[in-house]
């Protein structure tokens, strides 16, 4: 296990078109719309009158209100990619949802200022009123990932247990062990080759998966193990001894199984593993 931020998480979170339409779907709900809607009258209330000139105007209004759907349909369309994109790298969903909304504010409130805003002298003023949007904007987005964290987690990830809502993932298991149903995941001690396949053997089980033994040694975060056969890597701290059954060169295991290796593998494991 390792802390990580940054971690490629891409084997552990679903998909990305998941992750786009559970997006879809909670913007759609009536809390979120709810507190949109809040949002949006605030900026209209608070920045849309008091600060841009001539007040409120048919014209700013409908001005303001094609933004307020324009700014709900980047949302709708782009916000589960952008949280996705985090996710993979074990960014926090909270920080992913809260970044992009106060990116659009940002552009929007710059629009603001350029085409509607009247001078300098109340430019402190319109930052204070961004900032209050942007504090309503981090209170709304923890209200949103509250109510549906369970969810979210269900459904966004392989194992909900291990899924970046509010930070990033401190004990992360290599990328092999995400492959593993959750009740198996430990210490792998061996990686066979059965065919189109390889048997992960931990401390707590094994599993089949899908691959070839060179790619699942690759999954590894750290090899602490040796490829010793062209169908078997084992963890170094697993062998033995080394030993010839009819001229054939094996190896003992801690545990008292046996099993084949290549002749040129013996020199590498008597250098890592009996260099004393």
């Amino acid at each position: 296990m390792r802390h990580f931020f940054g971690k490629n998480l891409s084997d552990l979170i679903k998909d990305q078109s998941v992750i786009v339409n559970n997006t879809k779907y909670i913007l759609t709900r009536p809390i979120s719309i709810i507190l949109y809607v809040l949002l949006m009258t605030y900026s209209y209330i608070f920045v849309g009158g008091n600060l841009y000139a001539e007040g409120f105007t048919l014209i700013k209004t409908a001005a303001f209100f094609s933004i307020s759907i324009m700014h709900f349909l980047l949302l709708y369309l782009f916000l589960g990619h952008w949280i996705y994109a985090g996710l993979i790298r074990n960014v926090p969903a909270i920080f992913s949802l809260i970044a992009f909304i106060i990116l659009i504010y940002a552009i929007e409130y710059t629009l603001g200022h350029l085409f509607f805003f009247r001078g300098g002298e109340n430019l402190t003023e319109l930052l204070m009123h961004f900032m209050a949007a942007c504090f309503l904007i981090v209170i709304s987005c923890m209200m949103v990932l509250a109510t549906f964290a369970n969810l979210i987690r269900k459904a966004s990830s392989h194992d909900p247990d291990l899924f970046p809502l509010w930070f990033p993932l401190k004990d992360i298991p290599d990328d092999l062990n995400l492959m593993l149903p959750a009740k198996k995941r430990g210490t792998i001690i061996r990686l066979h080759s059965e065919n189109q396949y390889v048997n992960i053997v931990t401390e707590k089980g094994s599993h089949l998966i899908r691959s070839t033994l060179t790619d699942a040694i690759n999954r590894l975060n750290k090899n602490h193990g040796l490829q010793v056969h062209r169908s078997l890597w084992i963890r170094k701290d697993q062998i033995a001894k080394i030993f010839y059954e009819k001229g054939n060169p094996k190896i003992k295991d801690i545990h008292g199984q046996d099993y084949a290796i290549s002749r040129k593998s013996i020199k590498k494991i008597k250098a890592v593993c009996f260099s004393d």
